[in-house]
């Protein structure tokens, strides 16, 4: 499966994420400036090696934030399979 099948509206995995994240985050209150010309392209659907999540950037209060949403099962299990693998969950945990 390519990386773009695996991240777009066509993989449920990816459209639940994504819902997820517009349900529970209230973009109306981004005070981004917005040039009307250009997509406003300030969420998507990303993954990296503990699991597929979806992020948000905004601005709120003159500080620029960027959100994810997870799978907490996912995380979990892949959280544990890195540490019986020997890799630094610690180290892990620091860049998620």
């Amino acid at each position: 499966m390519k990386k773009h099948d695996e991240l777009g509206p066509d993989n449920a995995e990816a459209r639940d994420l994504i819902t997820t994240l517009h349900q529970f985050v209230n973009f109306s209150k981004d005070e981004t400036e917005i040039d009307p010309d250009k997509d406003h392209d300030n969420t998507g659907v990303g993954v990296d090696r503990i699991s597929k999540y979806a992020y948000g950037s905004v601005k709120f209060n003159g500080r620029e934030y960027f959100i994810q949403v997870r799978d907490n099962n996912r995380i979990v299990s892949n959280y544990i399979d890195s540490a019986r693998a020997g890799d630094n969950p610690q180290q892990q945990k620091a860049l998620n």
